[in-house]
């Protein structure tokens, strides 16, 4: 039931994008802007890199099959637990402060990641669905929704994945992917006892892959993309081990993650936040 946590977020707001994303392109229309000028500011992304992309992309697919890190945390919570609600979560009422693209496409990652949290705390979700609805006109975000409903999280991914591929936006891709994996480390360092209750090593490396496999993706494409590089720069600037080259390698072990990532709590907070700047 957990892989589908994300899927849930996604269906409950995809009627909502049609109707105005159609009443969006008829306003482009009208404005006169020019599709020829949309299609060149698409990124055009060298074979090699491109083959490179789908291996990672391959990786990160096959991982979410294995585990959901929101949804381990909306399982693990006792009736005790669930009085406290978490004070931490990304507010949806500053989505009227965004501007950039570049804010919203994070704003738009760490909404979907902690829905199904709030879920399991029973806090509402209308402001949260209203914000993510109209994130994903503003971005013009779309999901597949053949047969979605008998379809696990990360076959929708990978079908996600290859319509960005086919568009030429694996950038976004991988920007919005990479707010998800940032905002999920961010909950599980809010309370690791809780996130590693009740938690298999193969489990937690299926989230660690998943880590690096965007961590991967945002390097490659950073000299292609500026918005990509703006991702790449916080995460230099923001990185809990010495180096790059170190922080490919993650938190160690999976007896010495739980500790390592309590310890890079504040960095960690620090990179979020930075992602919405």
């Amino acid at each position: 039931m957990r892989k589908y946590c994300l899927f849930i977020a996604l269906a409950t707001v995809a009627a909502m994008t049609v109707s105005c994303r159609n009443k969006n392109s008829k306003n482009a229309e009208s404005e006169g802007v020019n599709e020829e000028i949309v299609e060149a500011a698409k990124v055009v992304l060298a074979d090699d890199l491109l083959a490179a992309l789908d291996e990672i992309g391959e990786s990160l697919t096959n991982d979410l099959n294995m585990f959901d890190v929101a949804g381990h945390i909306a399982e693990q919570l006792t009736e005790k637990d669930k009085l406290i609600k978490p004070d931490y979560l990304f507010n949806p009422s500053e989505v009227n402060n965004l501007v950039t693209r570049f804010q919203k496409v994070s704003a738009l990652g760490f909404l979907i990641c902690e829905r199904p949290v709030r879920i399991a705390y029973g806090m509402p979700l209308n402001a949260v669905d209203e914000a993510i609805g109209r994130l994903m006109i503003d971005l013009n975000y779309t999901i597949p929704v053949k047969e979605i409903a008998d379809k696990p999280i990360y076959e929708v991914v990978k079908e996600e994945y290859e319509e960005y591929r086919e568009r030429g936006e694996l950038p976004f891709f991988w920007q919005f992917n990479f707010s998800i994996v940032n905002d999920a480390l961010f909950l599980i360092s809010k309370n690791p006892d809780l996130f590693f209750r009740d938690i298999t090593e193969e489990q937690y490396k299926s989230f660690e892959n998943r880590f690096i496999s965007c961590l991967k993706a945002v390097c490659a494409l950073a000299k292609y993309d500026p918005e990509v590089a703006i991702a790449f720069k916080v995460l230099e600037e923001n990185m809990v081990n010495s180096n790059l080259e170190e922080e490919m390698k993650a938190f160690g072990s999976f007896n010495e993650a739980k500790q390592q990532i309590s310890d890079a709590g504040e960095i960690i907070a620090a990179r979020r936040s930075a992602l919405l700047k």
